[in-house]
């Protein structure tokens, strides 16, 4: 009977340490945070008259994302984002969308939709909306007001095609990062 019951404490016991960790896991892998966001980033793609005034730049940019804290699942991830951005070839106006994926150190990706509107040269403002991610960044969303400038600029022309290639750089800011992750 004693030997009976000492096994019953100690199997609840068990139990409920167990289930204390499970619950502090849990905690631990929700995050939620409001942050500022950097990155310095290089652009490759081309350009292509579409129309007499028009051009569609198709192409990529990436860098890495330094969040201000120095803290959290998206500071110093890769991101990768391909897009297109309409300009105007008179005025300078132009017109961008795309999607993001970033990537940290263990592989696990988030991703994102990013749109913006501005003139060149100098850049372009919009949103970043984080919509879903794999591994510990599963179910993970957030947005952010979107900067983009542009400071070095690059350009070869295709006489033969009329075809562009463009490299460029600059800085994408995320002012405001809202995001949680479950």
């Amino acid at each position: 009977m004693i030997k009976r019951a000492v096994t019953i404490a100690l199997a609840t016991a068990m139990l409920a340490t167990a289930g204390a960790s499970l619950g502090a896991s849990d905690a631990t892998a929700a995050e939620e945070g409001v942050v500022k966001g950097s990155a310095a980033w290089v652009g490759k793609g081309r350009v292509f008259q579409t129309g007499a005034k028009e051009g569609l730049f198709i192409g990529a940019f990436g860098g890495i994302l330094y969040l201000e804290s120095a803290t959290g699942a998206l500071d110093r991830v890769k991101m990768l984002c391909p897009g297109t951005v309409e300009m105007n070839l008179e005025t300078g106006a132009q017109d961008g969308e795309g999607k993001c994926v970033m990537t940290d150190a263990n592989g696990d990706n988030a991703f994102a939709d990013w749109a913006c509107a501005g003139k060149s040269p100098g850049g372009c403002e919009g949103s970043f909306t984080v919509t879903a991610g794999t591994g510990k960044l599963q179910g993970i969303k957030g947005q952010s007001p979107l900067k983009a400038r542009t400071a070095i600029r690059e350009i070869l022309v295709d006489l033969k095609s009329g075809a562009v290639a463009e490299t460029g750089a600059g800085l994408l800011v995320l002012p405001e990062l809202k995001y949680s992750i479950p």
